[in-house]
């Protein structure tokens, strides 16, 4: 909501003088004196529109709160999931390294160094 004041004066030659003021008011709450205008339409209307903010208010708090477990529990599950993936590659490059099959441990473990590799760029991003 913007609210413009102008004012006017003239200097000493005769020049006409103008200054114009702006004030912004931003959020879900109106200016003061359109809220005072509200409440000249309704006398509810005042205590209304500030019971909406405030219930605005709240369901932004809780869905911002939402959000915040919600990206503490995917770091978590992701920590969690890359240690089993770590741990089963390097039982899978054990298993096929004494089965014999070397190129199949090697691949193993050249894709446990990967995750590994990744999984640390990823975490000194962060």
């Amino acid at each position: 909501m913007t609210k413009n004041e102008k004012a006017s004066a003239t200097d000493k030659a005769g020049v006409a003088l103008y200054q114009e003021k702006q004030v912004v008011f931003e959020g879900a709450i109106p200016h003061p004196d359109i809220l005072k205008g509200y409440g000249e339409i309704d006398k509810s209307y005042p205590e209304r529109i500030i019971k909406l903010a405030e219930n605005h208010a709240k369901t932004e708090d809780a869905s911002q709160s939402a959000l915040v477990k919600g990206n503490i529990i995917s770091v978590i599950l992701g920590q969690i999931l890359s240690f089993i993936f770590g741990i089963a590659g390097i039982g899978a490059t054990i298993y096929l390294g004494l089965k014999g099959n070397t190129a199949g441990a090697i691949a193993t473990s050249i894709a446990v160094i990967v995750q590994v590799v990744v999984s640390a760029i990823v975490n000194k991003k962060n």
